[in-house]
């Protein structure tokens, strides 16, 4: 009785309030957790620009590869021009240092390697040159001597990023799960990159879809503002175990030209036809570009779907452009994980968007 007189609490308040401080505590740090989250949020929409007059309109994220000496000699002028006709614009990843598909020698005796570059017309339309280079001939480099038409990219004012620096070695590095080599070509891409266009480097893309765990949790290491390294869905945040990854993917959702002929689903024409029906389908549509193909040996069946597109009211953009338009959406881009499966139309496996967690 004297106890609550003077003012002391028994044991049995004493517990009730250390779990109200408990408690208490908790709820602190799931606020600060909270606003944190929307400070990120307030952070990413800062960082990428956007027209406004796109919200809402059927937009579709254009992105090219460069990854031969003779993509970049041969196609990227004729893209170029074709892109500033429609008003187009394209995030452009070039890559450097030796060109190849990242082959084995093994591929040489694989009668399945033979049938993917017959029937999907890589052959035809990359040439000898591309397809044997570094298995029957030497591997050139990408960017020698190309130094104009690199300027020439940049001059037009389109968005870009490293494609990597000598793809076949990424490939065979991912294989090998070797992540020094890895962290050596995230340096000597950037640094390739930013010789070449004296900007810098915030934006990259892993040849042929093909990325693994460490790669991605390597890349953290870089801040770039996002990367395209796989197929997919929808712009989202990779989640490798437990950790949710800073660097937002874009993945893209279209089939390429070359995996269309490849599954014997018809000429040029029809697949045109395909991606504007399936543009028509899908909420956040990303195309790739081939520039062999679509610059060079289907020029003319691709400006015509350029032309169709925006009769339609379609409006093609840069990745960046692209994911600033999604992230000004009320809804957030989602956490999914990443594993590796089959694509139609491609002999190796490619790595892809899976579940949202």
């Amino acid at each position: 009785m004297f106890r609550g007189f003077f003012g002391f609490k028994s044991v049995k308040d004493q517990t009730k309030r250390k779990q109200i401080y408990t408690i208490s505590k908790e709820e602190q740090q799931e606020k600060e957790k909270k606003r944190k989250y929307e400070q990120e949020q307030v952070d990413l929409k800062n960082k990428f620009i956007y027209r406004k007059e796109l919200l809402g309109r059927k937009i579709v994220g254009l992105k090219i590869r460069i990854d031969s000496n003779k993509a970049l000699k041969t196609a990227l002028p004729n893209i170029i021009e074709t892109l500033k006709n429609f008003n187009a614009q394209c995030t452009f990843f070039v890559s450097s240092g030796k060109a190849g598909l990242g082959e084995s020698f093994f591929s040489l005796i694989d009668p399945f390697f033979y049938k993917e570059i017959s029937k999907s017309q890589m052959l035809k339309t990359e040439g000898f040159e591309n397809v044997f280079s570094g298995l029957l001939l030497a591997s050139k480099e990408i960017c020698q001597n190309q130094e104009e038409i690199l300027i020439k990219i940049k001059e037009n004012a389109f968005d870009l990023g490293s494609g990597c620096f000598s793809p076949p070695r990424w490939i065979k590095g991912v294989l090998k799960r070797d992540e020094a080599v890895i962290s050596e070509l995230y340096n000597r891409s950037i640094d390739e990159f930013e010789k070449n266009f004296k900007i810098k480097c915030s934006s990259f893309s892993a040849p042929s879809f093909f990325c693994s765990n460490a790669t991605m949790l390597e890349k953290e290491n870089f801040y770039f503002d996002f990367s395209s390294d796989c197929r997919g869905m929808d712009p989202f945040f990779p989640v490798i175990d437990t950790r949710v990854l800073k660097t937002p993917q874009v993945p893209v959702t279209l089939p390429l030209i070359s995996e269309w002929f490849c599954c014997g689903n018809g000429n040029a024409q029809s697949y045109f036809n395909f991606l504007l029906d399936e543009i028509a389908k899908q909420k956040y549509p990303v195309y790739e570009i081939l520039p062999l193909y679509e610059g060079v040996s289907y020029r003319k069946e691709f400006e015509d779907f350029l032309e169709k597109a925006t009769k339609m009211g379609i409006t093609f953009v840069s990745l960046r452009e692209f994911l600033g338009l999604r992230i000004a959406e009320e809804k957030p881009l989602p956490r999914c994980t990443l594993s590796y499966g089959l694509v139609e139309g491609r002999r190796r496996f490619a790595t892809i968007q899976m579940f949202e967690v």
